[in-house]
């Protein structure tokens, strides 16, 4: 019965490592955040227009997953589901 115990915590450890491997975190020294991608297949992309941004992608196609972040700048008096809604 110990055995099986000791067996079960080493495969319990063993996937925690793998599944906490499995993810990246994006970030440089320019940009304000860092970004938890949720699996290798993430990337970023590095975007130009006035200044440099910064898209991400899941895999080589966009319908497998797209994300944008943008900033913006809102009044602080405002409820966050007036903020996320306007």
């Amino acid at each position: 019965m110990r055995i099986r115990i000791e067996v079960v915590i080493l495969l319990l450890l063993v996937s925690q490592v793998t599944l906490t491997a499995q993810t990246r975190i994006f970030t440089k020294d320019d940009i304000e955040y860092a970004l938890d991608l949720p699996s290798l297949a993430w990337r970023a992309i590095s975007r130009l227009d006035v200044h440099e941004h910064f898209e991400f992608m899941n895999g080589d196609d966009e319908s497998n997953g797209y994300l944008r972040l943008r900033k913006i700048l809102t009044n602080h008096s405002k409820k966050i589901s007036k903020r996320l809604t306007t």
